[in-house]
């Protein structure tokens, strides 16, 4: 049957105006799909820039930690004329000893001057020594190492009871950080060289490069922040008048209000405005304080209506029991 041409062009508007609404709401899916879409990658990458922020932040802590025990093995090599092996492969045993690296760089410090001294004869050292049996040279005549010392001196000290005497031997060979000392020494050579094994198999120990290599990371910090610190001062340096003129106009201000007697009208009109804050809290507390009675009053007629009108238990009890009609 044919379809006449209002009627198609009926049909058509209709449902044109259904297919618009169709498309319509496809385009409200895709949207929102799209918004959610791009909210999560929103959220992804906040937390990939916050992971990578916390994790940069983590390796620098990481770096400079390591950089500053490096920089100060270097540094104290240098002080104390001992190499950063030694020194590094002692700090385990010195650390589990409770004795601290800068107490056991002076105290071989210290023992390699007195060393020298006591090979020439001269020193309290020189006493200290032969009092435990120790030579200051090999067979060759050689002096030995403050090294060589320690451990010898180490030796005795595990074979002997703690005391003044062991005390003031380990003072007059070590300094005066020496009594530190004694917790490590009493250990004897075995167990310190143990421990310095050991500290190679951690990781712990330094070799006389990688403290180079922190020191020359240390260093260049150090300069960075001189250069900050540099262009901090030559910013401040020239706003300095700005501010200057600033406040000299506010002083000025200042005193041209306390020759008029503005800056004590304004003193007494904020004393009194302190005073008046306190009076009205005051006031407030001794009216609550005045009806304290009066809400207790109420609060036990409240708690006495609710007991009267609460069901006891056992009238609860009775209730749940069935009828014995």
């Amino acid at each position: 049957m044919a379809i006449r041409f209002e009627e198609a062009a009926v049909r058509f508007v209709a449902e044109g105006s259904s297919l618009n609404k169709s498309l319509a709401g496809i385009e409200r899916t895709v949207g929102e799909a799209a918004g959610r879409m791009a909210s999560a990658v929103k959220t992804s990458m906040l937390a990939l820039s916050a992971a990578i922020v916390a994790g940069s932040a983590t390796l620098a802590a990481m770096v400079k930690l390591s950089a500053d025990a490096g920089d100060a093995l270097a540094k104290m090599s240098q002080r104390v004329a001992i190499s950063v092996e030694t020194l590094s492969g002692y700090k385990l045993a010195a650390d589990l000893a409770g004795t601290s690296l800068e107490d056991f760089g002076s105290s071989l410090q210290k023992a390699s001057r007195n060393i020298v001294e006591a090979a020439q004869g001269t020193g309290a050292a020189a006493e200290a020594f032969d009092a435990l049996g120790i030579r200051v040279t090999d067979g060759t005549g050689k002096i030995k190492s403050a090294e060589q010392i320690m451990l010898e001196v180490s030796d005795r000290f595990a074979q002997m009871e703690d005391g003044a005497q062991k005390t003031a031997l380990a003072m007059d060979i070590f300094g005066k950080s020496g009594a530190s000392m004694i917790p490590l020494l009493n250990q004897g050579s075995k167990a310190i060289e143990a421990q310095r094994k050991e500290a190679d198999l951690l990781g712990v120990t330094w070799t006389g490069a990688q403290a180079k290599l922190a020191e020359a990371l240390n260093d260049n910090i150090t300069r960075v922040t001189a250069a900050f610190a540099g262009f901090r001062n030559a910013v401040s340096t020239y706003l300095f008048p700005f501010f200057t003129d600033i406040l000299e106009s506010i002083l000025a201000k200042i005193k041209a209000w306390g020759a008029d007697g503005t800056l004590k009208i304004w003193a007494l009109q904020t004393g009194e405005a302190i005073i008046g804050a306190f009076a009205a809290a005051a006031e407030a507390v001794a009216a609550l304080v005045r009806q304290m009675p009066t809400l207790l009053d109420g609060f036990r007629q409240v708690m006495a209506c609710l007991l009267y009108t609460s069901p006891s238990p056992r009238d609860r009890t009775r209730s749940r029991m069935p009828s014995s009609a």
